[in-house]
């Protein structure tokens, strides 16, 4: 089960915790209603690739970099 609490604290916008399978996002440090939808999907890949995978957060983050650019990796524009 997936659970990304909304709630107010950290520095961050949004974290994601291994040990409890749980995250939350922060929609006051967002920029706009894009940036927490944003967050909250990060968020929520991490629980996946963790609970699928066992991946680490370095790993997670370079899932997430190829997700959020693979328009421009398929057309070339960037490589791996």
């Amino acid at each position: 089960m997936s659970v990304i609490d909304i709630d107010v604290r950290g520095e961050d916008s949004g974290e994601y915790y291994p040990s409890t399978r749980r995250g939350y996002a922060n929609p006051a440090k967002c920029t706009n209603l894009d940036d927490f939808i944003n967050t909250i999907q990060h968020e929520n890949v991490h629980l996946i690739l963790d609970q699928e995978f066992g991946t680490t957060a370095e790993q997670d983050h370079w899932a997430l970099n190829i997700i959020e650019w693979s328009e421009e990796y398929l057309n070339g524009e960037k490589k791996l």
